[in-house]
C-alpha cells in the first residue's frame, strides 16, 4: 500500500510492504511548517506504526529532507538511505548523534529484505551533480505486476542520464 501525504512543497511517501516491512521516502519540509510534526508523525501514529524499517531521504533539499529531523528525533530507524550530497546539515548531525544505519545508494544497487518486492536505486550515478536536485535518489519499486518509480525532483540533466534504462523506467505509477 502507497500513501502519498499532503506535505505542501516537497515529498512524504509511505509504503507498507506485505511481508509488515515499511518504508518512508522523503518527509517533506521542516521548520515553521514542519511536515513532519504536523502530517507524517499524526500519520505513522494513527496506522500503530512504532518503527521504520527504511527512510529514503532523496535528496538534500529541506522540502524533502527537513520533516525527517522530527521523524528521526522521534522514531527507531533501521535503516536510511539516501545520497552523498551535503553532509553538513541538521539531518546529517541527528544521523550521527543517533548512530542511525545509513547508507549511500549508486545506480545499480539493489535493496533488499523485503520479500517479494525488488527495490532499484536507478539515479544518482558515482558522478554527483552541481544541483541537488540532479543528485535525487531514483528508485524503481515492483510487487508483483505494480510498479512505482520515485523521482525525487530529477530534472533534464538527470532524466537524460536515465534513458538507457528505459526498460527500467515504465511503471505503472
Amino acid at each position: 500500500k502507497v500513501t502519498f501525504l499532503d506535505v505542501g512543497q516537497g515529498d512524504a511517501i509511505f509504503l507498507e510492504f506485505p511481508d509488515g516491512g515499511n518504508m518512508l521516502i522523503d518527509g517533506g519540509p521542516g521548520g515553521y511548517t514542519d511536515a513532519g510534526k504536523w502530517v507524517v508523525l499524526p500519520f505513522l501514529r494513527h496506522k500503530g506504526i512504532t518503527a521504520l524499517n527504511t527512510i529514503i531521504v532523496s535528496h538534500y533539499d529541506l522540502d524533502h529532507y527537513g520533516g525527517l529531523i522530527t521523524v528521526l528525533q522521534n522514531y527507531k530507524i533501521k535503516n536510511l538511505l539516501l545520497d552523498n550530497g551535503d553532509g553538513d546539515t541538521k539531518l546529517s548531525q541527528i544521523i550521527r548523534q543517533k548512530a542511525i544505519c545509513h547508507q549511500v545508494v549508486r545506480r545499480g544497487d539493489k535493496i533488499i529484505g523485503y520479500p517479494g518486492i525488488e527495490i532499484y536505486i536507478l539515479h544518482p550515478s558515482n558522478y554527483l551533480d552541481s544541483d541537488n536536485n540532479n543528485n535525487s535518489v531514483v528508485v524503481k519499486i515492483v510487487y508483483q505486476v505494480v510498479s512505482f518509480l520515485f523521482t525525487g525532483d530529477i530534472e533534464n540533466k538527470a532524466e537524460q542520464k536515465l534513458l538507457p534504462f528505459k526498460d527500467m523506467l515504465s511503471s505503472t505509477v
